[in-house]
């Protein structure tokens, strides 16, 4: 059973024999915090179901794009029955989560990511 499979910008997570791992894509901040996470799977049974699982989330129907757009405010894409469609705001998220996230960007801890 080979489960080897390389990373592309679309697909960001690895497997290499039972280990399955997310890719870092948060670049910069990487260089002085750690942000990868990892899992080990001793079941090559569960290996695989578990990296099918992650195939599927990250298809376009079950995920979002995150775009900037003219004005360079955020855009959530995703694909919905075939068709492309467009959020302005986090999709998913209640006003009161959006609030939280809101209130929590003003803090001073920008020179801490």
């Amino acid at each position: 059973m080979n489960l080897k499979r390389h990373c592309t910008p679309r697909q960001p997570c690895s497997i290499a024999n039972r280990c399955l791992s997310a890719v870092s894509i948060s670049i910069p901040r990487s260089a002085s915090i750690n942000t990868e996470a990892g899992l080990y799977v001793e079941s090559p049974e569960l290996a695989e179901q578990v990296a099918a699982y992650m195939d599927e989330g990250v298809q376009p129907q079950n995920s979002y794009r995150v775009l900037l757009d003219a004005d360079g405010d955020l855009v959530w894409v995703t694909r919905i029955n075939g068709r492309e469609v467009r959020y302005h705001k986090e999709p998913e998220s209640s006003f009161g989560q959006r609030f939280m996230s809101g209130f929590i960007q003003l803090l001073p801890v920008e020179h801490q990511l």
